[in-house]
């Protein structure tokens, strides 16, 4: 399946930082952590990261972790992952 993971800053006025955006597969194994560096995600704005169909490192039971913060009192972000596959 393809995984489309994404983050949703939910402020209208007010950045929030990702620190860290990790793939562990089935066994607790981290696969991957997709931010190198930490992101300032913009009031409204939506960063995603997209796990092709053909990528089978992290297994059925793949899990993500983000880790966020911010400078301010903010609302916390949407994550979600979303998983599809077509033929």
């Amino acid at each position: 399946m393809t995984v489309t993971q994404s983050n949703r800053n939910t402020n209208l006025d007010k950045p929030i930082l990702i620190d860290s955006v990790q793939c562990f597969d089935t066994n607790d194994q981290l696969v991957t952590d997709y931010v190198e560096s930490p992101l300032q995600l913009a009031p409204m704005a939506t960063t995603e990261y997209v796990i092709e169909r053909t990528d089978d490192k992290g297994g059925t039971g793949a899990n993500f972790i983000v880790v966020w913060g911010a400078e301010a009192p903010v609302y916390e972000p949407v994550v979600e992952a979303v998983m599809i596959s077509t033929s």
